[in-house]
C-alpha cells in the first residue's frame, strides 16, 4: 500500500518579449559584428527578432496570454516533489516539465525529467533512477543504479536543495523533506551519520565508537569504502575492513584508528611512501593520531630515491612536519619545495637538511632559495632613478596608522616577500615590465603588508599603473587598506605627471660565470607594445619574452663561463690541469 508523506507541485510561466517590429532576414546581419552572436543563436532558417530591452517577465497567466502570439517567446514550467512510502521501500520523487517556443517558430518544444531516490527495506540498498524525456516513445534516456550508502544522502540532499532554490520562498523547507525520508526508514535516524550507522549495522558490521569519523570523512580522501562483500572477508569488523581494503596493517594502526577524529589517509600514504612503512610504525601512537587528524593538503613530495636523505635528515624533516601539524599549518608545499631545492643544489655543492624546527626551517629554506637562484637565475639587483625612489617610498599616514611603501630591488627582497606572503612574486624579479612595491603597515619591517605590482605602460613617457594588489596567499586586500591604496594611487599619478620614472636597469651575478647587465627597453609592434630587457627578444605573434639562454639545462652564467675562449699560453707545463 502506497502512502504519500509529502506532495508539492508548483507551476510557473513567463515570456521573453520581442520588439514589435518586422522580422529581418538573417543575412542582413552577417556583416554586423554586433549581431553575430545573436545570428548564431537564432539560426539561419528563420527570421530574427530583436529582444526588447525589458527583462523577462514571470507571472501565472503569461503563457496563456502569449502562447498564440508568434512574435514573443512564452514558456511554462512545472515542478513536483513527493515522498512516497510502501511496504518495501521509501522514495523521494522529483518531476520536471517544460514547454516553450522561440519567436518566429510555429511549434513548441517540450522536455520532461524524472529523478527518484529510493531505499529498499528488504535489500538494505539505495537506488537512483533518472529518466529524461519520458514523454517520448523513443529517444528517451533511462538509468537505474545501486549507489553506495556513503554517497546516497549527499546526492539526495543536493537534488532536493536545488529543486527548492528554483522557485524561491514559495517552497517549504527542504529539511522537512529530508527529515520525512529519514524518519520513514527509522524513527531513530535524524541525520546522515545515523542513516549510515543504521544501514552498515544491518549489513552485519561491528562498528567502532568513532564510526562518525569514517561516516563523514572516508569519502573525502579518496579511500576505498567498506562494503558487505569486503566485510565477509574481514569478519565484519569495520576497522579491520577499512584497513584491509586500504592496504593498512598492524596492531598499532588498528589501535590508532580507534582513536582518530579525522581520517586523512592521503597524508599518511604520502608520508609512508617517503619515510617507509617501517619508519612510520616506529613512531609513537600520538604522532600517527596527529597525522590522521590533520587537515594538511596533499603536497606532492618527491620520491625518496630522488632525494637521498640521510637517516638524521629524515628525522629532521619528520619533526618539522609534526610541528606544522601541531600548529595546524594548511599545507606542506614548502616541504616539497625544500626537497626540490636540495636536489638542484646537490648538482653544484653538498647540502644537508640541518633544520630541526619550523623557525630554523624557514631560515634554511630562504638560504637554499637564494642559493638555487644564484646558480640557475643569478642574484638580481634592479636599479631605479633616485627621483622615482624618493617619491614612491614616501610614508602614508591614515588616521593613527602609518604605511610604508617599500620598493623591492634585489633577489633577497623578492624571495623574502614571496616567502612571507606565500605568493609567486619571486618569479617577478627579472620581469622588465613589472615594478613591485610592498606596502607595509606601521613599520617598514611589518608582516602586515600588501604585495603590489606596478605595470610599466609604454608610450611617449613611461607611465606606471597598479595592476595587482594582493594580501597573503594572493587573497584580495581588506577594506581597511582602501585609504592607504588611494593615497598610493595619487603618488603614482604624481610620478606619471612629473615624469619621474625612467626605464630601469638590472645586474645579475652568478656563482659560476660572467655577470649580466641589462637595460629595460621599449618594444613596439604597432598593434601592441611591451617593455623587455635589451638583451632579450620578444615573439611578435605571442608577445612571449625570449630570454638569452643557450641551453635550458645549464644556467646562463655557467654557459657564459664554458664559452670563454681558452688561451693555452696561460699554462706553461703540459702536466697542468686544463679547464674543461
Amino acid at each position: 500500500m502506497e502512502e504519500i508523506l509529502y506532495d508539492i507541485r508548483r507551476v510557473t510561466s513567463g515570456v521573453l518579449l520581442k520588439k514589435n517590429s518586422c522580422p529581418l532576414l538573417i543575412k542582413d546581419f552577417f556583416d554586423d559584428k554586433e549581431y553575430k552572436a545573436s545570428v548564431l543563436y537564432a539560426g539561419n532558417k528563420r527570421p530574427y527578432y530583436e529582444v526588447d530591452k525589458s527583462e523577462e517577465i514571470v507571472g501565472p497567466d503569461l503563457f496563456e496570454k502569449y502562447k498564440n502570439d508568434p512574435l514573443h517567446s512564452p514558456w511554462l514550467r512545472t515542478k513536483s516533489l513527493q515522498v512516497v512510502k510502501t511496504d518495501t521501500k521509501i522514495s523521494v520523487k522529483l518531476r520536471g516539465y517544460y514547454l516553450g517556443r522561440e519567436s518566429g517558430v510555429p511549434y513548441f518544444k517540450k522536455s520532461t525529467s524524472y529523478h527518484s531516490f529510493t531505499y529498499n527495506f528488504k535489500r538494505n540498498q539505495f537506488f537512483i533512477c533518472t529518466i529524461n524525456n519520458q514523454h517520448k516513445k523513443r529517444n528517451f534516456q533511462k538509468t537505474l543504479r545501486c549507489i553506495s550508502p556513503y554517497h546516497f544522502f549527499g546526492n539526495l540532499s543536493a537534488h532536493v536543495q536545488d529543486s527548492f532554490r528554483v522557485y524561491e520562498t514559495n517552497w517549504d523547507d527542504p529539511e522537512r523533506v529530508l527529515k520525512l525520508f529519514l524518519e520513514g526508514i527509522s524513527d531513530d535516524i535524524v541525520n546522515e551519520v545515523d542513516l549510515l550507522e543504521y544501514v552498515v549495522k544491518k549489513q552485519g558490521f561491528k562498528l567502532p565508537n568513532n564510526f562518525d569519523v569514517f561516516a563523514e570523512r572516508i569519502r573525502d580522501y579518496g579511500c576505498r569504502i567498506p562494503t558487505k562483500i569486503y566485510g565477509k572477508k574481514y569478519g565484519f569488523k569495520y576497522i579491520d575492513t577499512v584497513m584491509g581494503i586500504n592496504i593498512l596493517s598492524g596492531d598499532k594502526l588498528r589501535r590508532v584508528l580507534h582513536k582518530v577524529s579525522n581520517f586523512n589517509l592521503n597524508l599518511y600514504y604520502e608520508m609512508a611512501t617517503f619515510f617507509s612503512d617501517k619508519f612510520m610504525l616506529s613512531r609513537p601512537d600520538e604522532d600517527l593520531i596527529n597525522i590522521f587528524n590533520s587537515y594538511i593538503l596533499h603536497s606532492g613530495l618527491l620520491k625518496p630515491e630522488d632525494v637521498n636523505l640521510t637517516k638524521q635528515e629524515k628525522i629532521n624533516m619528520f619533526n618539522i612536519i609534526m610541528e606544522k601539524i601541531k600548529h595546524r599549518d594548511a599545507d606542506m608545499y614548502d616541504i616539497a619545495d625544500h626537497l626540490r631545492f636540495k636536489v638542484k643544489l646537490s648538482k653544484y655543492e653538498k647540502v644537508k637538511w640541518k633544520s630541526k624546527t619550523v623557525n630554523e626551517f624557514i631560515d634554511e629554506h630562504h638560504q637554499w632559495s637564494l642559493s638555487v637562484d644564484s646558480y640557475t637565475k643569478g642574484l638580481v639587483k634592479r636599479r631605479y632613478n633616485k627621483e622615482f625612489i624618493n617619491e614612491i617610498t614616501k610614508s602614508i599616514i591614515v588616521g593613527d596608522d602609518t604605511y610604508y611603501p617599500v620598493l623591492l630591488t634585489n633577489t633577497d627582497e623578492y624571495n623574502m616577500e614571496s616567502s612571507l606572503q606565500m605568493n609567486c612574486v619571486r618569479t617577478y624579479s627579472m620581469q622588465a615590465h613589472s615594478v613591485i612595491v610592498s606596502l607595509r603597515k606601521n613599520s617598514p619591517n611589518s608582516d602586515e603588508r600588501l604585495t603590489i605590482e606596478l605595470g610599466v605602460k609604454p608610450g611617449e613617457y613611461f607611465d606606471l599603473k597598479r595592476v595587482q594588489t594582493k594580501a597573503r596567499r594572493n587573497t584580495p586586500p581588506g577594506v581597511e587598506w582602501e585609504s592607504a591604496l588611494f593615497v598610493l594611487d595619487m603618488m603614482i599619478t604624481t610620478v606619471n605627471q612629473k615624469k619621474l620614472f625612467t626605464l630601469h636597469e638590472m645586474d645579475v651575478e652568478y656563482k659560476m660565470g660572467l655577470p649580466r647587465h641589462a637595460k629595460a627597453k621599449f618594444k613596439d609592434f604597432g598593434y601592441y607594445s611591451t617593455v623587455c630587457w635589451d638583451d632579450e627578444d620578444v615573439d611578435e605573434e605571442t608577445g612571449t619574452v625570449i630570454a638569452p639562454v643557450i641551453d635550458e639545462d645549464i644556467p646562463q652564467g655557467v654557459m657564459d663561463y664554458l664559452l670563454q675562449p681558452f688561451d693555452a699560453t696561460n699554462y706553461a707545463n703540459d702536466d697542468d690541469d686544463l679547464p674543461l
